[in-house]
């Protein structure tokens, strides 16, 4: 094992005495005139050979996809890069877990926006006392707001092209 590399991940100290490694994991006792410590030990057995080795190093790079819900709109896609000392399979899932936590804290979702449409015909005529042919406009509009919305809009630009076409003269008076 190496003690270097386990003081840096765990933060835990190590005190190697000849060719065994042991963890400090307490003091126990404490005299201040004599100088004198004693610490509660664990030896470290391991199965490595060769102590000093560099440990392995895994890296492991991974996406992940975060969809909305069904009927909203909405995906972002999170990718990380993580180390392990231990395994590539630990690599894989803390680079998985970080994606995963990119992609659901940077994804908005939105309901979709409907757009309403509606088509009208309309038909004017002169006022009474005018005379004149009738004119007949037709108009389309859109609304995200509503489908009387739509027509309304609809309706208006239609009357108005219309009553812009329309063509009336006076009738003469009929007591002259």
């Amino acid at each position: 094992m190496n003690a270097d590399l386990f003081t840096r991940l765990t933060g835990r100290q190590t005190l190697r005495l000849g060719n065994d490694l042991f963890l400090l994991e307490s003091i126990k006792n404490y005299d201040v005139d004599k100088s004198l410590c004693v610490y509660k030990l664990y030896k470290f057995v391991s199965n490595n050979a060769d102590e000093d080795a560099p440990a392995q190093r895994y890296t492991s790079t991974q996406s992940f996809t975060a969809t909305c819900p069904t009927g909203e709109i909405g995906r972002s896609t999170g990718t990380a890069t993580r180390v392990s000392f231990i395994s590539q399979a630990a690599a894989d899932a803390a680079a998985l877990d970080a994606a995963t936590l990119i992609a659901n804290t940077t994804l908005v979702c939105y309901l979709p926006t409907v757009t309403y449409t509606s088509t009208q015909t309309v038909t004017v005529n002169c006022s009474p006392g005018y005379s004149g042919p009738s004119s007949t406009a037709t108009a389309t509009a859109t609304s995200t707001i509503s489908q009387d919305d739509a027509d309304t809009q609809a309706t208006n630009t239609a009357i108005s092209d219309a009553n812009t076409g329309l063509t009336c003269t006076q009738d003469p008076d009929p007591g002259m």
